[in-house]
């Protein structure tokens, strides 16, 4: 086939793949003749990717001996035996919903039933929601064709527990049942669906789930037992104890209660142990609301590692850094000695060498020196030479702080708990829809509609643009092929902070795997110098089975070409457009050497240090001023140890408070040197100077201040309210107001005078107080 053509059935390809990234309609012609040869399933694409593709060959001699040993019956059972109906039901029983788990545990679907309902029925929708459920129901029929001890089996390894559907809130604490009873019985005698059913089918009116379990966090140590959890999504009612199905489970314990719940996302928490079994949240409910604990509990409930600290370890609280514009600029930062840092292992010595190490995010209970309090903590953790010793805390890293009681205070043990570090970056910045609204709240601030619409032009040609690259990124990563040549911005430079080693001569080498498809066999009687068995049966895993350069195979062909599609489809769902140059993501931190001018700021990123000019801006980002223009410059001299993928923000100016409302106690920072954005940045007003807006900003500040009065809760009223509490998305009903706000300002001939773009920034601003603390709008409970 000519190179040509497979070019132009592959551009082909490409263009139907594309549609839909972002939503314009113009792309693809079903009249295009291209287009209906697609359709037509040519495969003239396929074998053009594949005459890129360099494939590796491998030449294996057989003789008798080898097949004689292969035909015995252990080597042949370990390799060529097909993996049975009840494995192959193990890993489909993974990917079922717990509502779905509970049909085929009824045994409430007729599989002969729902095929006549199918053939009736009329409307794509009907028969979508029927032909999922005959699905399921091919699936109960595998099930119930195992016998007993196979469906225990199966549900015991699964974790599945069992409760009786609530309908009201509950009346009274749960309490454990009796050890002789793991498994509860209905409360009243009730037929399952048929009467052939077996006596192992899961009753009516009562329903199954699988429960994750939980990382070790603080509240987990506390209690001395493990938590579990499961989003209920918008469901009413929340079960408040569940009842593990099988009789015996290693882990899992046979009886669970609900400890506390998270309503912005239906999230719901239980162990054995009840909630006030724990030290710590007594003690903080002697002294707080219960409204107070409900919203401080998440921060005990985050996954961590604890480092403990002793007597002789001092921590203080020192006084927040505000800047001439009377913004506190250091909210959630704390710092910690090279020395407190060395004997808690919070830094190695080799880091200390390099002279970069890693920023921690951190939880945490402490001793004031002070004042002897108690203190729940969290932010960024940065170390700082020159510390005596001592961990400084500032005020708005606290959260709660009271005096102990007298036995509290005698077994409290304060330490640090790690939630992550900055060992890895957070990713590559995206233009997503999000942005680009953004983007396009900036041309509605121009005043002549003439320049307006030239703006809205350019900016409709840079989506379109990174969008075609985005398609490429996909192709390359997908099949992987080198990722395509792109213009970079020569104004920003990276500079590496460590000397790149080499492997040692001696290192171990990663096996080449050949697939078995493009091996050549030869046969021979025998073989003078045989491959022993044990090296023939082991199994190597590719890293790459996809990556069709080193294979240049069939399967990797398919399989990059599942990976494209998936990719593709997700594109679609949410598009995420590839920029060019540098750029990255990273944790934001206050300036440590108090260098830095406004809008200036140091970025290390994988141990790099990035110079130039870039834009910067963080999640949500809904309104015009979202989007900054940095200029990150380099290390000052005597920056002899740095924080690794950190973007350190200006203390003089705003810093990453200008970016929606920021601060330092684990925001990631986005940021890109892409040249276009920077350009267009440059050329569009952010309205920070605009009175009309400064005004609206005031108002939603001033609105939003007021708090429900708090109210006295017992731990039953605690309960029936984290059982209850509606599932209300509130970062996302904000961000969606605040999108078709922007759309109405978009649209509109005159966005200021018409009133439409100061109500988008209105609700621009109240999507940054929803996404930065929803309790802070609706304080509960």
């Amino acid at each position: 086939m000519e190179a040509a053509e497979a070019e132009a059935g592959f551009s082909t390809l490409r263009r139907y793949a594309i549609r839909g990234v972002v939503s314009e309609g113009e792309e693809v012609d079903d009249s295009d003749d291209n287009f209906n040869q697609f359709t037509r399933r040519d495969s003239s694409w396929a074998r053009g990717l594949l005459a890129k593709a360099v494939p590796p060959l491998n030449h294996i001699v057989l003789d008798d001996a080898f097949l004689d040993a292969l035909c015995s019956q252990p080597l042949h059972m370990q390799v060529l035996q097909p993996q049975t109906q009840l494995q192959r039901f193990e890993h489909r029983l993974a990917s079922l919903s717990d509502a779905a788990l509970t049909q085929i545990m009824r045994r409430q679907l007729n599989l002969a039933a729902l095929q006549d309902q199918l053939k009736a029925a009329r409307g794509t929708t009907k028969k979508r929601s029927i032909r999922k459920l005959i699905k399921r129901a091919k699936l109960s029929d595998i099930f119930w064709s195992f016998n007993a001890s196979q469906r225990q089996g199966l549900l015991r390894d699964a974790g599945v527990y069992i409760f009786e559907t609530p309908t009201t809130e509950p009346e009274e604490l749960p309490t454990p049942p009796p050890s002789d009873t793991p498994r509860p019985r209905p409360s009243q005698r009730r037929r399952c669906c048929r009467k052939e059913t077996p006596s192992d089918a899961l009753w009516q009116g009562w329903e199954a789930v699988r429960l994750a379990r939980c990382e070790s966090s603080h509240l987990s140590r506390d209690l001395c037992s493990d938590i579990w959890s499961t989003s209920w999504g918008t469901r009413k009612v929340k079960p408040c104890a569940l009842f593990r199905w099988s009789e015996e489970h290693p882990l899992q314990p046979a009886w669970v209660q609900l400890l506390f719940s998270k309503p912005e996302k239906g999230k719901c928490y239980y162990s054995e142990k009840a909630l006030f079994d724990s030290p710590v949240v007594r003690e903080m409910s002697r002294h707080y609301s219960m409204q107070d604990v409900y919203n401080r509990l998440p921060l005990l409930a985050t996954p961590s590692k604890t480092y403990e600290l002793g007597f002789e370890d001092t921590v203080c609280v020192v006084d927040d850094v505000v800047n001439a514009a009377g913004k506190n600029v250091t909210d959630g930062f704390a710092e910690i000695s090279l020395d407190f840092a060395l004997k808690h292992g919070l830094v190695t010595k080799e880091q200390v060498e390099q002279g970069i190490y890693h920023a921690i995010q951190f939880r945490g209970l402490f001793r004031d020196i002070a004042s002897g309090e108690i203190l729940l903590a969290k932010g960024m953790l940065a170390v700082r030479k020159g510390l005596q010793r001592a961990l400084c805390l500032r005020p708005k890293c606290i959260k709660m702080r009271f005096n102990p009681t007298a036995d509290f205070a005698a077994a409290c043990k304060p330490g640090i708990d790690v939630v992550q570090t900055t060992a890895a970056a957070q990713g590559a910045p995206k233009l997503n829809a999000q942005l680009c609204a953004a983007l396009g709240l900036r041309t509605c601030l121009i005043r002549g509609r003439a320049e307006r619409l030239e703006a809205r032009a350019e900016l409709r040609s840079f989506c379109r643009a990174r969008r075609q690259e985005t398609l490429g990124d996909i192709e390359a990563s997908s099949w992987g092929f080198s990722p395509p040549t792109k213009p970079s911005n020569p104004g920003a430079t990276a500079k590496p902070l460590l000397q790149q080693t080499r492997a040692p001569p001696d290192a171990p080498q990663a096996p080449h795997a050949v697939p078995f498809h493009r091996v050549k066999l030869t046969y021979v009687e025998q073989v003078e110098r045989p491959t022993l068995m044990q090296e023939l049966a082991a199994e190597a895993e590719l890293v790459r089975p996809w990556c069709l350069p080193e294979l240049g195979t069939k399967d990797a062909l398919l399989r990059g070409g599942r990976r494209f599609n998936k990719s593709i489809a997700r594109q679609n769902n949410k598009p995420q457009l590839s920029l060019r140059g540098h750029g990255g993501a990273c944790f934001a931190l206050p300036d440590l050497w108090g260098n830095l001018g406004p809008q200036c700021c140091h970025i290390i990123c994988q141990g790099r240090v990035l110079k130039g000019t870039f834009a910067v801006w963080r999640n949500p980002c809904v309104l015009p001023s979202d989007v900054e223009v940095w200029e990150a410059i380099d290390l000052p001299a005597n920056a002899d140890l740095v924080p690794d993928n950190c973007i350190i923000c200006s203390v003089i100016g705003d810093g990453v408070v200008a970016l929606a409302g920021g601060d330092y106690d684990g925001d990631v920072v986005f940021f890109t040197a892409d040249f276009d954005l920077l350009e267009f940045l440059a050329n569009t007003p952010s309205g920070v100077d605009n009175p009309q807006l400064r005004a609206v900003e005031e108002a939603v500040g001033a609105a939003l201040v007021q708090e429900a009065p708090v109210q006295e809760y017992t731990p039953l009223d605690f309960l029936k309210y984290c059982a209850t509490v509606p599932t209300l998305e509130t970062r996302g009903y904000t961000c969606a107001n605040a999108e078709r706000a922007q759309l109405v300002a978009w649209k509109s001939r005159k966005p200021l005078r018409s009133g439409s773009l100061q109500r988008a920034v209105e609700l621009g601003h109240i999507a940054h107080k929803a996404y930065d603390a929803p309790k802070s709008i609706r304080r509960g409970p």
